[in-house]
C-alpha cells in the first residue's frame, strides 16, 4: 500500500502496544512509538482520551501528508526482548565483573598460598642450619632464654587450660 493510500482507517487498525501506569489514583496510558501519553481518573476515561489523541494524531499527520513519518507498531516480541535486556542487562554485566574479579582473586590467592607454603617448608631447614652454626655457649643461652620465656608465659597457659576445661565440660 502506497503512503498516500494509508488513510485514517488504516492507521486506526494498527495494533500499538499501550503501556499502563497508575499513580495516585490516576491512570496513565502511553504509546511509545507515537509519543502519546494521556491520563484519566479511571481506566475507561484514560482509554477514551487515548483513542481521541490517536485519532487526532493520525488526522494531523494525514492532513500534512506525513503518513510515512508515523512510526509503525513495534512487534511485541521486540518490546519484550528490549524490556528483558534493559532489566537483566545490568545484572549480567555485574555478574560478569564479579566472575572475572573472583577468578583473578582466586588466582592471586592460589599464587600467594603456593609461595607461602614453599617459604614455610623452608623454615625447618633455616632453623636447623642456624642451630648447627651456633656455638655450644650460644645454644645454652638460647635454651635459657626459652626456659625464661616459658616460665613467664605459664600464667597465660594456665588460663588457657581453664578455658579449655570449661569448653570440655560444656560439651559433655
Amino acid at each position: 500500500m502506497a503512503d498516500r493510500e494509508k488513510d485514517l482507517e488504516y492507521f486506526l487498525k494498527q495494533q500499538y502496544c499501550v503501556m499502563l501506569t497508575k499513580k495516585n489514583n490516576t491512570f496513565y496510558l502511553h504509546i511509545p512509538e507515537l509519543s502519546l501519553i494521556v491520563q484519566g481518573a479511571n481506566l475507561n476515561e484514560a482509554y477514551e482520551r487515548l483513542q481521541k489523541a490517536k485519532n487526532e494524531y493520525f488526522k494531523n499527520a494525514i492532513e500534512v501528508n506525513a503518513q510515512n513519518e508515523i512510526e509503525p507498531p513495534a512487534s511485541l516480541n521486540i518490546k519484550i526482548k528490549k524490556n528483558l535486556l534493559s532489566v537483566f542487562g545490568p545484572f549480567f554485566i555485574k555478574l560478569g565483573v564479579v566472575f572475572v574479579a573472583g577468578f583473578v582473586l582466586l588466582s592471586l590467592t592460589a599464587a600467594v598460598l603456593k609461595f607461602a607454603s614453599n617459604e614455610i617448608r623452608g623454615i625447618p631447614y633455616i632453623i636447623t642450619g642456624k642451630i648447627n652454626s651456633m656455638s655450644d655457649e650460644e645454644i645454652q643461652r638460647k635454651k635459657l632464654l626459652i626456659r625464661e620465656t616459658v616460665h613467664k608465659m605459664k600464667p597465660f597457659m594456665d588460663e588457657v587450660k581453664v578455658l579449655l576445661k570449661d569448653d570440655e565440660q560444656k560439651t559433655q
